[in-house]
């Protein structure tokens, strides 16, 4: 089943030209969902679609195949947020150019030796490699949800027909995003007696949150919607956020695709905008 909390990634092999790649896919398969598991002991919640959006191949060496695969993930992939890519070695080139066309198109890298791929870190402490690769994922999430100035590729979709196959892509630059924490309500520390929907009641962009884990802080939550481009993120007491986005049409579509969403089994997401005909929009009744 489709779940829209689900990372989308994508897969790409830097191997031999006559190489299948079924068993980098099925170790990146493994991994993601490793991971997912991993990160739940460590309070990220991290989650993974089960497979990866696409599987790209790349000769060895070659940087012109590095460029065009990542290029196509950015235009034909809009949806992908992370790449796992198998590299042929130690100190490979295709490292130095992953790290460049990830940080040019907004994305999440993780490289895996092949040889760590083939034996799945034999003799490693698997813990430590998850634990590493789960902590990596969440600050690039920090970064991309809250860029320093500078002109990074913005890419976000909104789409009513959750059956489309593929969702129009507009970039923006993010210069204007400094901070995700208290960026723009600028708000003064709310009384616990305060209902937070009170304060933000004429704001169609608002969404109220609840249903995460405790320990969540503001940029964890800001990071389930990761497809999305935020504003701020207001914690509020027992278990409730604000969370504003870029404009009324992210709100609604963070709403209809993460509302009534399961996070583990202990913990099921309600997304509800604050303003009536938002919420109409989104087909929430409360």
């Amino acid at each position: 089943m489709d779940n829209r909390l689900d990372m989308r990634w994508a897969l790409i092999c830097s191997i031999k030209e006559d190489e299948p790649t079924d068993t980098f896919e099925e170790f990146s398969m493994w991994l993601t969902k490793q991971m997912a598991e991993q990160s739940r002991k460590i309070g990220l919640h991290h989650s993974f679609a089960p497979k990866p959006e696409v599987v790209l191949r790349s000769r060895i060496n070659n940087q012109n195949d590095n460029a065009m695969n990542y290029r196509e993930i950015h235009d034909l992939y809009p949806g992908v947020l992370l790449v796992v890519h198998i590299l042929p070695g130690e100190n490979s080139q295709e490292y130095t150019w992953m790290k460049e066309y990830t940080q040019k198109y907004g994305l999440i890298r993780q490289g895996i030796q092949r040889e760590n791929a083939e034996k799945r870190f034999e003799g490693a402490n698997l813990d430590i490699v998850l634990g590493n690769i789960n902590q990596w994922v969440a600050r690039r999430l920090y970064q991309l949800v809250s860029p320093p100035e500078k002109n990074d590729p913005f890419r976000m979709h909104v789409d009513f027909n959750p059956s489309s196959p593929r969702c129009p892509q507009v970039s923006h630059h993010r210069t204007e995003v400094s901070n995700v924490v208290n960026s723009v309500l600028h708000y003064d520390p709310v009384p616990p007696e305060t209902n937070l929907s009170n304060i933000f009641s004429h704001a169609d962009a608002v969404c109220e949150v609840t249903g995460f884990p405790a320990e969540f802080n503001e940029f964890q939550l800001a990071a389930l919607f990761h497809l999305y481009k935020v504003k701020s993120v207001v914690m509020g007491v027992s278990g409730t956020a604000v969370v504003e986005f870029f404009n009324k049409f992210h709100a609604v579509q963070a709403a209809i695709e993460h509302h009534a969403k399961k996070l583990d089994n202990s913990h099921k997401l309600s997304v509800v905008p604050i303003h009536q005909i938002s919420r109409m929009q989104a087909g929430i009744t409360i």
